[in-house]
């Protein structure tokens, strides 16, 4: 009987030894999960692409405004006017920033804002706007986290500092004139029915008119006379008309004055005009050259004065010689 109830005494003390042992090993593991779980928050919670209506960069030298406006994204000049911005960036900003989905909370001290230049007077501010007059979150873009892509970020008013796992201000800190979409043509060459180009050589005038021929893929060239055309070298200037991007805009004061850009009709540099099968006609003025050797130019009937590289310098070389069909 004694042996029996010792045996009983002996089986409770070790349930009793595996409860404590199963508490003290479970117990501080489920408290470190729970302490690495508050650690992180969602970020940007609710917010998507189709909500955003205003992006506004801040930084030191002034604000870039972007806005949605009949559904397209436009940079937006103090002055009100807008234009067109380069998708991809934008694309690129929503894929790493918007979808993100958590950040995790590094400090809530607010004597360390400084350490990761979260500050309210550090270096770049976002705003993100959905429809509404006041921005839906408004942030401070830090340094850049332990990890080459990763940020300290915080939103206004709050004393966290969050660590996110994207660096994004590449993607948003650019001039008005980066985000401006560079775009001057864009279409197939074999869409090209007929261009013409004129310029002065020497003090003469000189003018060439060249013609497609879509069933046999050849060129002709019409004016100053007829003659079968160079394909490799025609194909080439229509390339280079095709796909023609800026690499920057003469400002707003710059452009008023055509004249002393050289973009007044008839004292251009060159004058090209452009058919395509469409029916729609483009016509492109080269005026000066810039001290850095670029060009300014302008699409006749637009406002929009472009800088671009040196790339239509092959036309002022062309020639009779040059354009007609070797024998």
């Amino acid at each position: 009987m004694a042996a029996s109830k010792q045996r009983k005494t002996f089986l409770l003390f070790v349930i009793l030894v595996c409860l404590v042992s199963y508490w003290w090993i479970t117990q501080p593991g489920k408290k470190q999960r729970e302490e690495i779980e508050s650690r992180f928050i969602d970020f940007l919670p609710g917010l998507t692409q189709d909500q955003l209506t205003r992006i506004e960069v801040i930084k030191p030298e002034g604000a870039v405004n972007l806005e949605k406006r009949e559904g397209i994204w436009k940079v937006v000049y103090a002055e009100g006017e807008s234009y067109p911005i380069v998708e991809s960036y934008l694309d690129t900003f929503f894929s790493s920033f918007l979808r993100l989905g958590k950040a995790e909370v590094v400090s809530k001290n607010e004597n360390l804002f400084e350490k990761f230049q979260v500050r309210e007077d550090n270096g770049l501010k976002l705003a993100l706007y959905a429809g509404d007059e006041k921005p839906t979150y408004y942030l401070y873009l830090g340094k850049r986290g332990p990890l080459m892509s990763s940020q300290y970020v915080r939103f206004k008013g709050s004393s966290e500092v969050l660590l996110i796992k994207e660096f994004v201000s590449p993607f948003i800190d650019r001039s008005l004139s980066n985000w401006r979409d560079k775009q001057i043509l864009s279409f197939e060459r074999e869409k090209i029915r007929k261009f013409s180009f004129g310029f002065q050589k020497w003090g003469k005038p000189r003018f060439y008119e060249l013609e497609f021929d879509s069933e046999d893929k050849t060129w002709t060239m019409k004016k100053p006379f007829e003659s079968p055309a160079e394909l490799g070298t025609v194909n080439k200037l229509a390339a280079r008309l095709a796909n023609l991007k800026a690499v920057d805009f003469a400002s707003k004061e710059e452009a008023r004055d055509l004249a002393s850009l050289g973009l007044e009709k008839g004292r251009e540099t060159l004058n090209i005009s452009i058919l395509l099968d469409d029916e729609e006609q483009k016509t492109l003025l080269l005026g000066n050259q810039t001290e850095e050797g670029n060009y300014y130019l302008k699409l006749d009937g637009n406002e929009v004065v472009y800088i671009i590289n040196p790339i239509l310098d092959s036309f002022l070389e062309q020639n009779t010689e040059t354009l007609r069909k070797k024998n």
